[in-house]
């Protein structure tokens, strides 16, 4: 993927080769700050609704450019693709099939414990308020949502350098 030249030497424009590298050496570094570089932003977002899920990834996605949104629609969905790459927030519904937002948070600080963590639900946050504080929630927010207040509880969560422990 490097440029090379006739002779089979890297390009004569060192920054073409340098955006080549750049790229490459982001990519190898899963997205991570690396050699200097500034990672983008990873959202993973849960939701077994795909319209909140496609109106949530398109809102967040309008955030620009330093934020790449992942969306999935299950809890075993979700950690796997935690397991293939880390992620810096989880936004999950609480009430998913087969498995709760409870338990993919879990789930989620032994998989990854520096990913911060926003929840939402349609049954009200206050009785989730002691489980919050056990699993270090940034914040939970009732639906329905407000595309305003999602955006700016994930420029909150990424911006306070709070994470869980």
């Amino acid at each position: 993927m490097i440029a090379l030249g006739r002779s089979g030497s890297m390009a004569a424009n060192p920054l073409t080769n340098r955006a080549i590298a750049g790229r490459l050496w982001g990519w190898v570094c899963c997205g991570r700050i690396c050699g200097g570089m500034e990672h983008r932003r990873r959202i993973l977002v849960v939701d077994d609704d795909e319209r909140v899920r496609y109106v949530l990834t398109s809102a967040l996605r309008r955030l620009g450019e330093d934020y790449e949104v992942i969306s999935s629609g299950s809890c075993r969905e979700a950690l796997a693709q935690a397991q293939e790459s880390s992620f810096d927030l989880l936004i999950t519904d609480l009430r998913l099939p087969r498995s709760d937002g409870l338990a993919l948070t879990s789930a989620f600080a032994k998989v990854s414990p520096e990913t911060r963590v926003v929840w939402m639900t349609a049954h009200g946050c206050y009785h989730y308020r002691d489980s919050a504080e056990r699993l270090d929630v940034i914040q939970c927010l009732d639906k329905p949502l407000e595309i305003q207040a999602i955006r700016r509880a994930v420029l909150d969560a990424l911006s306070n350098g709070r994470s869980r422990k």
